[in-house]
């Protein structure tokens, strides 16, 4: 589990030397003197997009400067993703990133337009998002069992919806290929958004979402769960079964998120947004909203920027033999 990467004393201390440090054209200004930008690579209503709105809501107070969250939809993740890459590193323009835009992306495309391991400066975790398996309401199979045969059966004629090329919907319909041994036609939309759009309507039979978007169609009835991908249950949804209680084994994808900054950016300038992320994550009201979308807050446990960098390394070689044992390619 991903562990949150800010310490209140050694942010404090380097928020204290923003002045007093060289920063560019903003060296001798105190941050943040204008409204924050985190910029979120797919369209909104996601669960990145959700995540990064709760966030920035209770971030603006601490900052003392508004928080904004624009989304920059495309090509898997990659436009938004490369524009803050090479956005001006002076903390006005942030990135919401996670395991598909800075991890399988690696494997998926030839060349990024950003270096996911080494050209951003990590500010901290934001949370972890479990995957849900769910179906359109009048599919055949009622249980996760039901619907393993069943696929296993009519995987021709059948579709899952994805939110593009590298999102975590179409990391879960890769995995569940490779785990079921089918061949299932993934259907790519612009992000997770339209493609729930698609299967309330009936035009797909199923996809593999974050919890922050089942959650709402679930109890809005317009969708139905059958598995959690995550080691236990989600409090979300208590009576939904995980995929190893419905006996398919190692199906757990639990969608990391994580704040970055443009490389370069100076460090009282990231410990000072750690310490904002920080104190917005233990904000009661934060908490309550994650834990009606089932999203996991980061642990207390202080990650160093260099322990960041490691953790999206071994992210990286996890999901590339996935991504090239289905011969999938961005390109």
């Amino acid at each position: 589990m991903p562990k949150i990467a800010s310490s209140f004393i050694a942010a404090v201390a380097g928020f204290a030397a923003v002045i007093a440090t060289p920063a560019g054209p903003h060296a001798q200004e105190a941050y943040p003197t204008r409204p924050i930008t985190i910029v979120v690579p797919f369209p909104a209503g996601g669960p990145l997009d959700s995540l990064a709105r709760i966030l920035a809501h209770t971030m603006t107070p601490d900052l003392g400067q508004q928080v904004i969250v624009e989304n920059v939809a495309g090509a898997g993740g990659t436009i938004g993703s490369g524009r803050v890459a090479r956005a001006e590193p002076d903390g006005y323009t942030l990135l919401g990133g996670h395991a598909g835009t800075l991890a399988a992306n690696v494997g998926l495309y030839k060349k990024l337009p950003y270096d996911a391991v080494n050209g951003f400066e990590p500010i901290g975790f934001m949370g972890n998002v479990p995957q849900i398996l769910i179906v359109r309401k009048d599919f055949p199979a009622q249980t996760a069992d039901e619907f393993f045969k069943y696929v296993r059966e009519n995987q021709d004629s059948l579709t899952c919806g994805t939110g593009g090329v590298g999102s975590a919907p179409h990391l879960g319909g890769l995995l569940l290929n490779a785990a079921l041994g089918t061949n299932v036609r993934l259907v790519n939309y612009k992000g997770a958004a339209p493609a729930m759009t698609d299967l309330i309507g009936g035009h797909i039979d199923y996809m593999i979402d974050a919890s922050t978007t089942v959650v709402p169609q679930v109890k809005a009835d317009k969708v139905r769960p059958l598995a959690v991908l995550s080691k236990q249950r989600i409090a979300a949804l208590p009576d939904v079964p995980t995929m190893a209680e419905a006996g398919l084994k190692n199906m757990e994808a639990e969608i990391w998120h994580v704040l970055l900054a443009p490389k370069g950016t100076p460090k009282p300038i990231v410990d000072r947004l750690g310490t904002a992320l920080h104190v917005a994550l233990q904000d009661s009201n934060v908490r309550e909203q994650l834990a009606v979308l089932g999203i996991e807050p980061p642990s207390e446990d202080g990650m160093t920027s260099e322990d960041i960098r490691v953790f999206v390394k071994t992210e990286i070689e996890r999901w590339r033999p996935v991504i090239q044992s289905a011969g999938v390619s961005a390109d």
